[in-house]
């Protein structure tokens, strides 16, 4: 496994996160991983997930709550991408729940109100993001939540 040696601040890639970027997010299912994609809602300084309740990512994430993402994005000379790890939380908060529904642009295609149980809530706490930079070189978030 390659090392991420050099240190990067988590401001300087927030803003490929902040454009509601389409993520692969790892689940565990058993001991096998479940690999989805989701789109990432970066507000307050947390990334956030809505899925649908009935899907298996739930009741995987509900037995084992590690998760890693990987989000692609370019610049005109290459790809990065950024790989994080962590942990989802189930947010049942409906508060938290109606203030996301209202920064989530695709809310309504999909959930009648915060209220409709076929909405689930993920908040995304990580641990630490390794970023493939468009620079060529390697980098280590430790975002320390």
């Amino acid at each position: 496994m390659k090392e991420y040696p050099a240190k990067m601040e988590l401001g300087e890639i927030w803003k490929h996160l902040s454009s509601f970027p389409l993520a692969h997010v790892a689940t565990i299912d058993a001991d096998h991983p479940r690999v989805r994609p989701m789109c990432l809602i970066a507000h307050n300084n947390t990334l956030w997930a809505a899925t649908t309740s009935m899907w298996n990512k739930i009741k995987q994430i509900q037995e084992n709550n590690k998760i890693e993402f990987t989000v692609l994005y370019k610049s005109e000379e290459r790809v990065g991408c950024i790989r994080a790890t962590g942990r989802a939380t189930i947010i049942e908060d409906l508060e938290t729940k109606k203030m996301l529904s209202l920064v989530i642009p695709f809310f309504n295609d999909y959930w009648n109100s915060p209220e409709d149980p076929a909405y689930t809530l993920l908040r995304f706490d990580l641990d630490v993001m390794r970023v493939d930079h468009t620079d060529g070189k390697k980098y280590t978030i430790e975002t320390n939540k």
